[in-house]
């Protein structure tokens, strides 16, 4: 291990601003260069994403990614809360009432000067929160947020170049803006969007539960029963499976028919397994041991591929 974690934490904590960003890819292109890839940057986008991109992930038999920017801090943060659909939902709903208070305080105060037209400062008001936890002030404590990256780098640094043939690695800008890095990447890449297996490595350095979700598309490809198998092996972690119809999980993955995400969860009381302090404050812890054990599988599991398209859903299918 090369110790990414650190070294992320230390210089590069926050990375969400364009000129935060390019400090990063820079740094991140050096040190692809040092391990003997060729990466390259892939702009797409009405809204500029730029896509960092390692290998041919047109004929990758894995494809392995994450996204690299980090997030706005959320007024109450953001607890994941991957396969219990319902409390996850009811999470989400208490929090945009907690936000209608100030904006319904503000209505209140103007309805005695403006009357009737005080509804559009509310609704205007109230507007504006929302886009502050998208787009507001970046978050300054990213740790266990930024461990899916640095484990991508990792695993990056680790494989023997026998297994870099058939592995490709794409570093996914804006994962945190509604998933603009990959949708455009996707829309651009309809042979990956369609037909290659895609492993997103998620929040992964807090919590014992290895948790994989897959969409039904990356199910039915041959490679999918390798990956499982290989993670259900790794070290200190009890590993779940979930099926994409059985969770809500926004992520990169969701952009590509065969798209996987992992992470990792810890266990909490009603909500089940769940990704706390995400997007606070309080994220700034990363057990570098049960990420390294992580690292090691997703390392196993991608040599286990052969070289050719054993993952495809369909060998024959072309997409134009």
């Amino acid at each position: 291990m090369q110790g990414y974690s650190k070294i992320l934490s230390e210089r590069f904590p926050v990375r969400k601003t364009e000129k935060e960003k390019q400090v990063f890819i820079s740094f991140l292109e050096e040190e692809l260069q040092k391990m003997g890839y060729t990466p390259r940057v892939e702009e797409t986008g009405r809204v500029k994403s730029r896509n960092i991109v390692v290998g041919n992930p047109e004929k990758a038999a894995v494809v392995l990614c994450a996204h690299y920017d980090t997030p706005a801090r959320k007024w109450f943060g953001n607890l994941q809360i991957p396969v219990n659909v319902p409390v996850y939902l009811g999470y989400q709903l208490l929090n945009m009432l907690i936000l209608l208070i100030p904006s319904l305080i503000l209505y209140l105060l103007a309805w005695q000067v403006l009357g009737k037209t005080a509804v559009w400062i509310f609704l205007l008001s109230y507007l504006a929160l929302l886009l502050m936890e998208t787009m507001g002030v970046g978050n300054q404590q990213n740790r266990n947020q930024s461990s899916g990256l640095t484990a991508l780098m990792e695993i990056a640094f680790l494989l023997p170049e026998k297994a870099r043939t058939h592995v490709a690695f794409v570093f996914f800008d804006r994962g945190e803006m509604f998933t603009l890095g990959a949708k455009n990447y996707a829309k651009e890449h309809l042979q990956v969007q369609y037909t290659r297996l895609i492993l997103q490595l998620d929040a992964l350095g807090y919590g014992r539960e290895l948790l994989l979700i897959s969409r039904k598309g990356a199910q039915k490809c041959t490679g999918y029963q390798r990956v499982v198998r290989t993670l259900k092996k790794t070290e200190c972690m009890n590993f779940h499976v979930s099926g994409n119809g059985l969770s809500i999980c926004p992520g990169d993955y969701k952009c590509f028919q065969c798209g996987m995400i992992l992470m990792a969860c810890t266990h909490r009381p009603i909500a089940g397994l769940c990704i706390p302090y995400l997007q606070t404050s309080k994220d700034t812890q990363t057990d570098e041991k049960q990420v390294e054990s992580i690292v090691k599988s997703v390392v196993q599991a991608v040599q286990s591929f052969g070289e050719g398209q054993e993952n495809q859903v369909d060998e024959k299918r072309q997409v134009s």
